[in-house]
């Protein structure tokens, strides 16, 4: 045996219990990232809110800006706070994944049935406490319980693979529990999603819960089997909605789907046809335009915009990019695209380095998601996509939203801290540096009490 190998084998005989993790920081660069967005989203949400909270208030421009600080305060400290001292494994024992799936799964329920109707759709919930949107709800939870619950059904394939005499019934199988079930549901959060109707949210929320599969890492064998059953199992659904659906309804699908999804398609419609548009369905995009093209190359200046005085609708919520632009310009909206660029490195980065599954799905998941709406956000601000009503991460009003995506960036974090690749000398040296100091500390204790006493 060489001298390296002997070396390798001391240092993997000690400390085999010794737990690494404590020596790692949270991922330094992501947490400063997040800070500036976080900050500079409420400077911008508070500039783009003036108009329509004194029209609101009548006597206070800063109404909204006060709450969006508090839940984002407290959201931020809660997320830092989770991601030093929480470890992954709490969220991998199994109460937590059943009851993160029943409580989203009765919030969706919750909103259909006594949920506040806005524009034709019921999408929020009151609670007394705050009011949200379960379909966030739903897109951070689908993230956190695919990669939670993808880990343990890899982990009991793994113990049952030598039960498995018959290779067909292992090739069903495992499409079954890594695909089949899992995705079905998926299926059902989507279904409570798209009858609210939430058109867009469930639109991102499918892609969200295919990304997670993606990164799950599955074999070749397990996406045939869980792919076939899933198909059969939607061709079933699929043929009972067009049989059941005109009895329910009264009327025809056809029918149903046109008055049900109307703003879908006159969104499709306006942004397909502009020019013969209403002047009421054009407006939005226009006046986002206006406020994008005034601002030029660096801006009329903090809180100057024209556009945000009630000429531009949602002006703080899903448009407050026009409002960055005009105030801010290009060099704005540029700083505020190279974030989620560094962002989205960064999380992937934690990513790849992740030590377990679970973790690089969580890291990967949760940046994929919030890059995934921010590009969204600002492809409708600049007219490249049809009217969503998808908020920009940390920049749009709403406090309980911002604080799903604080708590994503938390859950980032978290595995940055407690979930990376350790290097095995290193954290060996650390350890017994540690225990050296600690046992060092007794006899001090004793001659200190010693002399004391004396």
């Amino acid at each position: 045996m060489s001298a390296m190998d002997q070396k390798q084998e001391s240092i993997q005989s000690l400390d085999k219990n010794a737990d690494y993790s404590g020596f790692r920081k949270m991922d330094l660069p992501l947490l400063i990232i997040s800070l500036i967005l976080c900050t500079f989203g409420l400077v911008m949400m508070f500039s783009s809110s003036i108009s329509i909270s004194f029209a609101r208030t009548g006597d206070s421009s800063s109404a909204l800006i006060s709450k969006q600080i508090g839940i984002t305060g407290g959201a931020l400290l809660a997320s830092i706070f989770m991601a030093r001292f929480i470890r992954l494994n709490f969220f991998r024992k199994r109460w937590f994944r059943n009851a993160l799936y029943i409580a989203v799964t009765v919030f969706l329920m919750l909103v259909l049935i006594r949920g506040q109707t806005i524009n034709g759709a019921k999408r929020w919930l009151d609670l007394k406490i705050f009011t949200f949107q379960p379909s966030e709800a739903a897109k951070i939870g689908a993230v956190l319980w695919l990669s939670l619950e993808l880990e343990y059904q890899k982990q009991q394939m793994q113990k049952l693979k030598n039960k498995w005499r018959d290779p067909w019934q292992k090739f069903w199988q495992q499409g079954r529990y890594l695909l089949t079930w899992p995705a079905c549901k998926m299926l059902v959060w989507f279904g409570l999603i798209i009858v609210q109707p939430h058109f867009s949210a469930a639109l991102i929320f499918a892609i969200i819960v295919c990304a997670m599969f993606l990164f799950a890492g599955l074999q070749r064998s397990v996406w045939i089997s869980g792919s076939l059953q899933l198909v059969a199992i939607l061709l079933i659904l699929g043929l009972l909605l067009l049989i059941m659906l005109p009895w329910f309804t009264g009327m025809s699908n056809s029918d149903f789907l046109s008055r049900r999804f109307a703003h879908v398609f006159r969104r499709l419609d306006t942004y397909q046809d502009p020019v013969n548009a209403s002047d009421d369905d054009i407006m939005q995009i226009r006046q986002a335009q206006i406020a994008l093209g005034s601002g030029g190359l660096t801006g009329v200046g903090l809180g100057r915009s024209v556009q945000k005085m009630n000429w531009l609708p949602e002006a703080h919520n899903d448009y407050v990019l026009a409002i960055i632009g005009e105030e801010l310009g290009f060099l704005g909206t540029a700083f505020i695209l190279l974030l989620f660029v560094a962002f989205m490195f960064r999380g992937f980065s934690v990513a790849l380095t992740a030590r377990s599954r679970a973790g690089l799905m969580i890291a990967a998941g949760y940046t994929f998601f919030l890059v995934l709406q921010a590009l969204i956000n600002f492809g409708v601000a600049v007219n490249l996509l049809p009217a969503t009503g998808i908020s920009l991460p940390f920049f749009s009003s709403g406090g309980t939203a911002n604080a799903f995506f604080i708590f994503a960036a938390g859950m980032i974090l978290l595995v940055s801290k407690w979930d990376q690749k350790e290097n095995p000398e290193l954290s060996h040296i650390l350890v017994r540096e540690r225990r050296g100091q600690q046992q060092s500390v007794a006899p001090n204790l004793i001659q200190r009490e010693a002399g004391t006493g004396s």
